[in-house]
């Protein structure tokens, strides 16, 4: 019985010793937004609501050891509820793996991570993205000015949505990565052997994201899903944005081949996106700013285009946001116009 405690008492010490090399932290985020939208005509009356309350909430569980071996490996879970009525069920966002060894990670993650996605805002906003703050009433409004995203329509690119393979290197002030993804589909049959679903493709991706000189940050990123019917899923987007004191400036081009095919998609459709604005921090609490971004559609004669303004003050623990954001030619349709006036609320947890 003595050798009995003495041995449970050690195997205990040892648990406890490997739990406290381990520092896990959590971290959160919690968003309150008001919207009020007009519509220019009946169609976009009927399909927009005229005011909403949208809610989103986070929570991240972060965990890093180091192992036998010296390298660091960092797990990372993220959970979310967001509606554009209230709080909707909780559910299991993101989660990955990473191995570091100095400058060089090795990733497998699901909707996180040293993608492509990483580069897809090099626009100073104070609040958001002009595309991000619409809600739009059709297919194409909200979904294709963006280069990557769940938004997309059917047949673009989002390798990072999938579980995915990246290799991540340190480059100075900035990172770089190539991404790759086996497949897309569960080729075996087996509706539980899987984490990425649909018809079968494969995927990858490279990415560069950082400072080149003082004030100076530029990014390019490509992405490419074969297996597509019509095309292959293309995406490729490249920028820059410099801060000089106060001021900032950005500017970014988009393009995005989407792969279309199976029974509800029967053409192919590219488009193409030019962002680019300007913020101006008036104090260490206030910013306001002013984004112009432009989508041109291979199917459509009409282009979109988006125009905001935006203030952003900061209340310590709670941001205060208000943008007027107008939309002219929703999804190409000539005449189809949206304004809409969004107040958020913001704090980190």
């Amino acid at each position: 019985m003595k050798k009995l405690l003495i041995g449970t008492a050690l195997a205990s010490a040892m648990f406890v010793g490997a739990v406290a090399q381990a520092e896990t932290k959590v971290s959160g985020y919690y968003e309150m937004n008001y919207r009020g939208i007009s519509a220019s005509n009946a169609a976009g009356t009927a399909n927009s609501p005229n005011n909403t309350i949208g809610t989103e909430m986070d929570i991240n569980l972060s965990s890093t050891n180091t192992l036998s071996n010296g390298m660091v490996m960092q797990i990372d879970i993220g959970t979310t509820s967001e509606s554009g009525t209230g709080a909707t069920d909780w559910g299991t966002d993101s989660y990955g793996l990473a191995l570091t060894s100095g400058n060089t990670s090795f990733e497998l993650a699901v909707d996180r991570g040293n993608t492509a996605d990483a580069v897809s805002d090099l626009v100073p906003n104070p609040v958001d993205q002009p595309g991000d703050n619409i809600v739009s009433s059709t297919t194409n409004g909200n979904a294709n000015n963006r280069l990557f995203g769940s938004a997309q329509p059917n047949g673009t690119t989002d390798l990072q949505k999938y579980a995915h393979l990246s290799v991540v290197q340190k480059i100075g002030s900035g990172v770089a990565s190539v991404t790759y993804v086996p497949s897309t589909g569960n080729t075996e049959g087996l509706a539980s052997a899987s984490v990425n679903t649909g018809a079968a493709k494969s995927g990858y991706g490279a990415m560069y994201k950082g400072s080149v000189m003082p004030g100076l940050e530029v990014g390019f990123g490509y992405e490419k899903i074969t297996g597509y019917e019509y095309q292959d899923a293309k995406a490729m987007t490249y920028g820059a944005s410099y801060t000089t004191g106060a001021i900032s400036v950005g500017i970014q081009k988009a393009t995005n081949d989407a792969g279309t095919g199976g029974s509800s998609e029967t053409t192919k459709v590219d488009y193409d996106s030019l962002h680019y604005g300007i913020s101006y921090a008036v104090n260490d609490a206030l910013s306001v700013g002013v984004a112009i971004q432009k989508m041109e559609s291979s199917n459509t004669t009409t282009d979109e285009e988006y125009q905001q303004i935006e203030a952003q003050y900061s209340l310590g623990a709670l941001g205060v946001g208000v943008s007027y954001t107008t939309v002219e030619n929703i999804g190409g349709t000539s005449g189809l116009d949206d304004d809409q006036l969004m107040i958020r609320l913001s704090s980190k947890l």
